[in-house]
C-alpha cells in the first residue's frame, strides 16, 4: 500500500469505506490535508476602506524646528504645503484635521498652511502659539471603533526618546491586535535647507549654529514625516505626494514596514502539481513518487485538489539512508504588489525555516460507538413508525448497496488536522530538512534542497511535515546609517540616534509579523510522506 494513483483514489476510497462498514465497526478515517495556514485565512478577511477615515496631521511646534523656515522656498516649506494639499478629501465621510503637537490646537488649513511655515509657530514669542516641548508620542493615539485611522507627524526626530514612540506604537496599533493587523508605519525622511540653531538632544540646550547656505545638498538637514496608519492607504499618499512634486523626491527617501497583509499576498510554498513536476527534480532510480493519496493500516491521506493543493504528497521505497530532492518555487517580490515598492526587502540571509511533524494518534481513531447521532436523528428514532407503503415495504427487501457513512463531528487537533497531532520529537523532525536556500530576486525564484533522512523514521507509517518558512530579519536601508548622528559626530546634516530609532521601529514591526510561536512566517512547505 501507500502509491495511490489519481485515476484510481476514488474507487479505491470507496471500497476501503465499504469494507470497513461491512467488517468491522471501526471506521478507516481520511485526512484531508491543506497547507494554508491561519496567517493567510485571517490576513485575507481585512478590507482597507477609506469612506470612513480620520486624517490628523501634525507639526512638531517646538524651537528645534525655526531653522527650517528662516529660508523661503526650502524643502521643509514644500513639504508641508504637499501634506496640506495631498490629504484634501471631497469624500464627506473622512474627517480631516491639523494640530500642534505640544498644544493641541487645532488648526484650519489655511493656518497650518501659513502659520506652520512661519517661525512665530516655533519660536515660543506669540501669543498664539507659546513655547512647546512637543512630546511627539502623544499624537499616536487609536482609532476610534468603526473608522480608520491616518496620523501623520512631521518632526525633526531630534530630542525625542524613540523608545516611547515605540512603546506607545506598540500599545495603539502594532499590537497583533485583529483589528489592527495592516496598520503600519511609514517613513517619508527629507533633507531641507536650514539657517538655525541645533539643540543637544540630550539636554535641550542650544548647541550651535547650522547653515546650509552655499552647501551640497549632502549637508541639508533632515526631517521626518511619519504616517501611521493602513498600509495602503500610507502607500496611496505616497504615490500622491510624488504626483504632486517630483523634484523634492530628489532629496527624500520613502518607506513603509510590511504588514501581514502584505506578505501573504506574496505567501511562498511548492506551488501546484504542474509547478512541482517542472521545477523539482526527484531521484531518477523510481525509488520516490509523487502520489495523489497516502494510505497505511491507520488512516488515508489526501488533498481535497490534488492538481492545486501545495502539499507534497511522497510514497517512499528505497534501501538508500538518505534522499535528496531539489526544489524550485516561485518568490514573488513584494516589490511589485501595489504598494510594495516602499517595504523593505529581503534576501535569502534573512530566511530560515522551522519544521513541525506530525504523526497519526490513535486516540483520534472513531468507531460507531463513538460517532455521536444527530438531534434530527434521535428525533427519527423516537417518532412513531408510519404504516408503510406496499411500495416502501419492496424497496425495503431489496438488497442496498451499503454507503460508507460520513464522520461527523471530530475533535479538532493541532494545525486543523482531525488524526495527525504535533509530534515534538527531535530524531523524527530530522526525517525531513529543507536547507541551501538560494533566493534569486531577478527571476523571482527560491531553491533549496530537501533531505529525506529515513533512518529517522522508523516506521512505515505516513509523516506530515510542515516546513515554516521565517521572515528573520528586513534589510534597513542605507540611508540609516550614513543619516545617523552620535555625540562626536553631530554636524547638523545628521540626526542624532536615527539608526536606533529606525531598528527599534522595525523590530517592533517584525514582531507584529510574528505568529504565536513569536516568528514571521511568509511561507510553508508541506510534505507528507509514506515509508514502505
Amino acid at each position: 500500500m501507500g502509491n495511490i494513483g489519481k485515476n484510481t483514489f476514488k474507487s479505491l476510497l470507496f471500497l476501503i469505506f465499504s469494507l470497513s462498514f461491512l467488517t468491522s465497526c471501526q471506521k478507516t478515517p481520511v485526512e484531508t490535508l491543506s497547507c494554508m495556514t491561519d496567517l493567510i485565512q485571517t490576513s485575507t478577511q481585512t478590507d482597507n476602506n477609506r469612506s470612513n477615515l480620520d486624517i490628523s496631521v501634525n507639526v512638531d511646534g517646538s524651537s528645534s524646528m525655526v531653522g527650517y523656515v528662516t529660508i523661503p522656498n526650502n524643502n521643509y516649506i514644500k513639504a508641508l504645503q504637499l501634506l496640506a494639499s495631498a490629504v484634501i478629501d471631497t469624500n464627506n465621510k473622512t474627517n480631516l484635521e491639523y494640530k500642534r503637537i505640544g498644544d493641541d490646537k487645532i488648526l484650519t488649513r489655511n493656518n497650518f498652511v501659513n502659520n506652520a511655515t512661519s517661525k512665530n509657530f516655533y519660536d515660543g514669542n506669540d501669543s498664539n502659539y507659546k513655547a512647546v516641548s512637543s512630546p511627539i508620542h502623544s499624537a499616536i493615539l487609536p482609532p476610534v471603533n468603526g473608522k480608520d485611522k491616518l496620523t501623520i507627524i512631521v518632526t525633526d526626530l531630534e530630542g525625542d526618546d524613540g523608545g516611547k514612540i515605540a512603546e506607545v506604537l506598540a500599545q495603539n496599533y502594532l499590537n497583533k491586535d485583529p483589528q489592527n493587523q495592516d496598520y503600519t508605519v511609514g517613513i517619508w525622511a527629507v533633507k531641507s535647507q536650514f539657517n538655525g540653531v541645533i539643540y543637544n538632544p540630550n539636554t535641550g540646550k542650544a548647541k550651535f549654529n547650522y547653515s546650509t547656505e552655499g552647501k551640497t545638498e549632502e549637508a541639508f538637514r533632515p526631517f521626518y514625516v511619519l504616517f501611521i496608519g493602513k498600509y495602503e492607504q500610507i502607500a496611496n499618499y505616497f504615490d500622491e505626494l510624488k504626483t504632486l512634486d517630483k523634484e523634492i523626491q530628489n532629496n527624500s527617501e520613502m518607506f513603509i514596514f510590511p504588514t501581514q497583509k502584505v506578505l501573504v499576498q506574496n505567501m511562498i510554498n511548492l506551488g501546484n502539481l504542474d509547478e512541482r513536476k517542472s521545477k523539482s527534480t526527484l531521484p531518477e532510480n523510481n525509488s520516490l513518487e509523487r502520489v495523489f493519496a497516502l494510505e497505511d493500516n491507520n488512516v488515508i491521506v489526501s488533498v481535497e485538489n490534488p492538481d492545486n493543493e501545495p502539499y507534497e504528497l511522497l510514497s517512499i521505497d528505497n534501501i538508500e539512508p538518505k534522499l535528496t530532492l531539489n526544489y524550485q518555487v516561485a518568490f514573488p517580490t513584494v516589490e511589485k504588489i501595489k504598494g510594495g515598492n516602499y517595504s523593505l526587502s529581503m534576501d535569502e540571509n534573512n530566511l530560515k525555516t522551522d519544521t513541525k511533524v506530525y504523526t497519526f494518534s490513535s486516540d483520534n481513531q472513531v468507531t460507531e460507538s463513538t460517532v455521536e447521532k444527530s438531534e434530527s436523528d434521535k428525533e427519527t428514532e423516537n417518532k412513531p413508525q408510519e404504516e408503510k407503503s406496499e411500495s416502501d415495504k419492496e424497496t425495503e427487501n431489496k438488497p442496498q448497496e451499503k454507503t460508507p457513512e460520513k464522520i461527523d463531528n471530530l475533535p479538532q487537533n493541532s494545525s486543523n488536522k482531525q488524526f495527525f497531532t504535533l509530534n515534538n520529537n527531535n530524531s523524527l523532525k530530522q526525517g525531513l530538512v529543507v536547507k541551501d536556500l538560494k533566493l534569486d530576486k531577478e527571476k523571482e525564484t527560491l531553491q533549496f534542497i530537501t533531505d529525506i533522512n529515513l533512518q529517522s523514521l522508523p516506521n512505515s507509517n505516513v509523516y506530515l511535515f510542515e516546513v515554516n518558512l521565517i521572515l528573520d530579519d528586513l534589510i534597513g536601508l542605507d540611508w540609516w546609517n550614513t543619516w545617523n548622528a552620535n555625540n562626536q559626530n553631530n554636524d547638523g546634516s545628521k540626526t542624532q540616534n536615527l539608526s536606533i530609532f529606525m531598528n527599534k521601529l522595525k523590530n517592533l514591526s517584525l514582531a507584529n509579523l510574528s505568529n504565536s510561536e513569536n516568528d514571521p512566517v511568509i511561507g510553508n512547505f508541506c510534505f507528507a510522506i509514506q515509508k514502505n
